[in-house]
């Protein structure tokens, strides 16, 4: 048995109230390759929203100034995060979690 999935990128704001989605992309597209592709960052400022992302999404954003994608800490085994950064990863992952993934039923 073949199986194919497909994989849809969606800004909603505040409200759950759609702005855009993306075209499907294969499951296999990594999440920073279809940001970038569908170019998210310029979707993002137009509607004047920021976004949550999970660590998948890391280096997409690199505006210093004026950031639109948010992402939490990272650990490595030469670095371990400190109390304050695991503090600011809990909000991010807790609002997060709901969006991450929906079922098609």
């Amino acid at each position: 048995m073949v199986a194919w999935t497909f994989g849809f990128r969606a800004l909603t704001d505040e409200n759950g109230r759609l702005i855009w989605i993306s075209a499907a992309r294969p499951g296999r597209t990594h999440d920073v390759t279809a940001a970038r592709h569908d170019h998210v960052l310029a979707h993002l400022r137009a509607a004047g929203l920021g976004a949550l992302a999970d660590l998948g999404f890391r280096g997409l954003d690199n505006d210093v100034r004026d950031p639109v994608i948010v992402t939490g800490f990272t650990a490595s085994r030469a670095h371990k995060l400190t109390p304050g950064q695991k503090d600011a990863n809990r909000p991010s992952a807790r609002l997060r979690c709901g969006n991450l993934r929906a079922p098609l039923r």
